[in-house]
């Protein structure tokens, strides 16, 4: 099953948004999307195809579209009915509704345990040597690191002895590095490690309680904060990084890409970067396991929310980081 879109309907040149047009095109390529036509062949070929080719070569520059002139030329000739939807809606909109809605239409099982999990991704990543891994919320830690320093500001936490204060973070390590395919050598992790909305919610309460300067100024703290974690945050990861189960041999790489910015630069949707570059999706995170890996049945470890793995194509050019990326962590685990 693929999602059909009806292109009956032409948008305005100035309304489209050009990376859900790269993105339609792409859907169309892959076999994600089908587009429908409820117009007479004549019709479409003397107007709206030409309408079409004239959107695209002006959006995209020329070229783009002659790439799929076949699937353009001969769309699927169908009637239309009550659940329709028109292409024109959603190029209109931002990338991620036309990903998600091919996403969902997709026939793809959700993987709601440890052990199907296991199954999916070992299969994935086969005859990868390197995986990379970007989930903005995977190794965050900003409440962990964060205290009231003896001058009576914002500081850090220097000294880490509980790793279950980490607890969901290295469940959801473990069960990755679990889960990997045999020819797997190397697993680079990238997330936003440091998160300003939950910075100044610690300030604000703080200030409710009198114990830092009522006139301190969030946004102003938060980019010298962040400016003076590196060292505190090789700390924290070298430390989690120590308490990580492996029955295996795997070099490890913690990546922060945090930013003194207010606004977060990650891509919100969780990638897998695997085998001759290619990319998928984990619908629901890998922050998500509820046991920890060693001494259970993986079959009786939910993961909630539950998952879908789905194989996206992705510009090359596109930034899964940011333009912030440190290496706070590096550890070669052994069995």
């Amino acid at each position: 099953m693929v999602l059909e879109l009806w292109v009956d309907e032409i948008p305005s040149l100035e309304d489209v948004n050009e990376q859900s047009c790269t993105d339609f095109l792409d859907l169309i390529r892959s076999g994600s999307v089908v587009i429908c036509t409820s117009a007479d062949r004549k019709l479409w070929l003397d107007e709206k195809y030409t309408e079409w080719r004239f959107l695209f070569d002006s959006k995209l520059s020329i070229g783009k579209f002659d790439m799929l002139r076949p699937y353009w030329q001969m769309p699927l000739s169908k009637e239309r009915d009550n659940n329709s939807r028109e292409a024109s809606d959603l190029l209109i909109k931002s990338p991620d509704n036309i990903l998600r809605l091919a996403m969902h239409t997709q026939e793809v099982t959700s993987v709601k345990n440890a052990k199907q999990f296991k199954d999916d991704f070992s299969l994935i990543t086969a005859n990868s040597k390197t995986v990379k891994i970007y989930d903005r919320y995977l190794l965050s830690v900003q409440k962990e690191l964060m205290q009231i320093d003896s001058k009576n500001e914002a500081g850090y936490v220097s000294e880490f002895n509980d790793s279950n204060i980490f607890i969901d973070m290295i469940r959801s390590v473990n069960l990755i590095i679990e889960s990997l395919a045999e020819s797997v050598t190397e697993l680079e992790i990238y997330s936003e490690m440091l998160d300003y909305r939950n910075f100044k919610r610690s300030i604000e309460k703080w200030q409710s309680e009198s114990e830092i300067d009522a006139n301190m100024n969030p946004k102003d703290e938060w980019k010298k904060w962040v400016n003076n974690s590196r060292e505190h945050l090789k700390k924290l990861s070298s430390f989690v990084l120590g308490n990580l189960s492996a029955n295996r041999e795997i070099l490890i790489s913690f990546k922060d890409c945090s930013t003194d910015s207010v606004y977060t630069e990650m891509e919100h949707d969780r990638y897998v970067r695997y085998s001759q570059n290619r990319v998928l999706i984990s619908s629901g995170g890998f922050k998500n396991v509820t046991k920890d890996i060693v001494g259970n049945d993986l079959e009786d470890i939910d993961l909630r929310p539950k998952t879908f793995l789905i194989k996206v194509l992705t510009d090359d050019n596109i930034s899964m980081t940011g333009s912030n990326v440190r290496v706070v962590g590096k550890m070669k685990i052994k069995s």
